[in-house]
């Protein structure tokens, strides 16, 4: 459910690294653009952790 979905994405954004990219891209195409917000703030947070810039 949504709820859920986003806050599995706030964990990922506080605690994720690196090896979660590919899974948090796939999301960039997700129906709810919720989840495709958070997607995208938990990629650019990991990308600013590991150096790895994300493009937009």
């Amino acid at each position: 459910d949504r709820p859920a979905r986003l806050a599995a994405l706030q964990t990922l954004r506080h605690n994720g690294d690196w090896s979660h990219h590919d899974a948090l891209r796939g999301l960039l195409t997700d129906p709810d653009r919720a989840v495709r917000e958070a997607a995208f703030a938990a990629l650019e947070t990991i990308g600013q952790r590991a150096g790895q810039p994300v493009p937009r």
